[in-house]
């Protein structure tokens, strides 16, 4: 006969008796954290819709399913929908509105949404902690003919007594290369897989040591919370992520260094810059990183791995809802577990602070972060249009829109002398003055990121 929480020892509304007991639950202040403790797991642990994104980040990153021990509602299932969509899904997972990243080659003109927009985005977080922040000018300072090193000349202007509106622009450059020197791949992956598997063992015999404890004292909910962690880490280690044939190389044969634009969307105010080696930047923007899924089973085996993973989420999901409904130390132990779950994905498996190292170290790449501070978004497209290697201007048509003086301005800082004198020429005064300021701030702030990055020091490193 089901008992009410008052009068309970602390096993729940069906007033079971356990084997063991932790003792009374009678006390009013017991009652209060039994409720609280039941309906907490189930208020607060759903998914988020960037979930998804999320995941798939970390999954490019690693190359394989990386799940903490319990993960949130709804994340199980979306783990089913990569495995039987596949491409499909990693498509409408990086196509997520809020979390969408738009590129724009600077060198090649074209643009387009990022492939890997959560791997790139923890890439690029872990990245600009350490990099060197730089305060590009705001004023014109008269320059000596023997400093120009691109564009038409030297102005000296005097700026005006008036400070206009500005809306900085904040652009974080990052410049990819390889680690020269022998590495140890075979032996590293070697190392790598036995922690691995030693790792998983251990997890999984303290997994089912916590199941039993669980059942002993009556906290059914949990138990059963964490029979579905348990295989869960059984189910990951069936999946097998592809990469693409020449994952990181470069198909155009290192023609010239990427060098490629990257925000949120064209109004946006923090800006991201990768530059480098175009393999690895070509495959972290532009290329999905993931190329198929499969089982160790073969192509035959996604579709019941994903029917298990359904069912998984399914009981999940009854888990939960049993403990809320049974309430007394059940909901105590869905929550401690909940917490050692989100401590387990945060700091050790699913930070992306570490999936981001990893991948580096791995990869054997390292990263010279810089970031810059700049007084407005023409300044800052002019000072990329002279820091890279080619005199490509359609790439920033979409985010600053062809004009008479921003082609003349831009001609002018490629080096097209003849065409900036005559284009110039055809300005009116203000615009005129509005490109001969502009043309030198450019070419200060791209002198800049040259020698910042000519006598780089400051070097992530695998």
């Amino acid at each position: 006969m089901a008992k009410s929480l008052d009068d309970s020892d602390g096993s729940g509304t069906l007033g079971v008796n356990p084997p063991f007991s932790f003792g009374t639950g009678s006390d009013s202040g017991f009652a209060i954290l039994f409720e609280l403790a039941a309906l907490i797991p189930l208020v607060t642990y759903l998914a988020r819709p960037q979930e998804g994104h999320r995941f798939v980040g970390m999954a490019s990153l690693s190359g394989r399913l990386q799940i903490g021990l319990f993960p949130k509602l709804h994340v199980l299932a979306t783990v089913a929908r990569l495995l039987k969509e596949g491409p499909n899904f990693l498509d409408e997972a990086c196509s997520i509105g809020e979390l969408r990243r738009e590129v724009w080659d600077a060198n090649w003109g074209s643009v387009f949404p990022c492939a890997n927009g959560a791997a790139s985005s923890m890439i690029a977080a872990y990245s600009v902690r350490q990099a060197k922040t730089i305060a590009m000018p705001e004023t014109v300072v008269a320059k000596t003919p023997n400093t120009t090193k691109r564009g038409v000349g030297n102005i000296a202007i005097t700026p005006s007594s008036t400070s206009p509106f500005r809306r900085y622009q904040t652009l974080h450059v990052l410049r990819f290369s390889r680690e020269e020197g022998p590495g140890h791949p075979h032996r590293a992956k070697t190392i790598t897989v036995l922690q691995d598997v030693v790792v998983e063992v251990i997890l999984l015999g303290m997994l089912a040591g916590a199941t039993a404890f669980c059942s002993l004292f009556g906290m059914y909910g949990t138990a059963g919370s964490i029979i579905v962690a348990f295989l869960l880490r059984i189910c990951r280690r069936l999946v097998i992520i592809k990469r693409a044939p020449h994952y990181l190389q470069d198909n155009e044969g290192q023609r010239m260094d990427a060098c490629m634009l990257s925000a949120i969307h064209q109004n946006a105010s923090t800006w991201y810059l990768y530059v480098g080696d175009r393999g690895i930047v070509d495959n972290l923007l532009n290329k999905s990183m993931i190329q198929s899924i499969t089982t160790i089973f073969g192509d035959g085996g996604v579709m019941t791995l994903a029917f298990l993973l359904q069912f998984l989420s399914f009981l999940q999901l009854a888990c939960m809802t049993f403990v809320a409904a049974q309430k007394g130390w059940d909901g105590v132990g869905l929550l401690v577990f909940i917490f050692v779950s989100w401590f387990f994905e945060e700091m050790v498996c699913c930070s992306h602070s570490g999936l981001a190292k990893r991948w580096l170290k791995k990869n054997r790449i390292k990263v010279e972060p810089r970031t810059f501070v700049f007084s407005g978004r023409v300044a800052m497209m002019g000072a990329i249009q002279v820091f890279k290697c080619n005199p490509q201007m359609s790439w920033m048509d979409g985010i600053i829109q062809p004009c008479p003086r921003r082609n003349v301005l831009m001609q002018g800082l490629c080096g097209y002398q003849d065409a900036y004198c005559q284009g110039l020429a055809e300005l009116d005064m203000y615009d005129q003055k509005w490109v001969e300021q502009f043309m030198s701030l450019c070419q200060q702030a791209g002198d800049i990121m040259h020698q910042e990055f000519t006598n780089a020091q400051n070097v992530i490193r695998c």
